[in-house]
């Protein structure tokens, strides 16, 4: 993502393709507010979920998550606390907010000993996912919505 939106004008941050679609700065915007909601997510409701073991099979839906996130033919609607409102006032402000949240919860993932498979919450696309699930969709958001920033950039307009 940070490669995407190297080098930018003023213009092209905040160029929208259509009324009805996200300008780079919007997509940003989102993606740092979603990097703050996957990681509250996975400590205030997935990991406080009642441990529920599971077999090898836990690991069964990791790969349909991921392609469930790379899919852009599928979308959805952004809730209103992750919509873009124009939170940030520069992009070095909004990108540093993503960049200090990514380092977060990288740092949590290198220490952490939680049964992350054990716990459960579900997601409104992927239905019931364990907590690990819940960070491949968080990486695979982030991925996601750089596609739809390079589909910005290759716009003609």
């Amino acid at each position: 993502m940070l490669d995407a939106v190297d080098g930018l004008s003023d213009a092209q941050w905040d160029f929208k393709p259509a009324p009805d679609r996200w300008s780079i700065a919007e997509c940003v915007e989102h993606i740092a507010l979603t990097e703050d909601y996957y990681f509250d997510l996975i400590q205030e409701k997935v990991l406080t979920s009642p441990a529920q073991p599971r077999g090898p099979d836990a690991r069964s839906k990791d790969e349909a998550v991921l392609a469930m996130m790379r899919d852009r033919t599928s979308t959805r609607v952004a809730f209103g606390n992750l919509a873009p409102s124009g939170r940030w006032s520069s992009p070095p402000l909004v990108i540093g907010h993503f960049q200090s949240r990514r380092t977060r919860l990288i740092d949590y993932i290198r220490t952490t000993t939680d049964e992350l498979r054990e716990h459960f919450e579900c997601h409104r696309a992927a239905g019931l996912i364990d907590g690990y699930q819940w960070i491949l969709l968080a990486s695979g958001h982030v991925r996601r919505h750089t596609e739809q920033i390079l589909e910005v950039r290759r716009n003609l307009g």
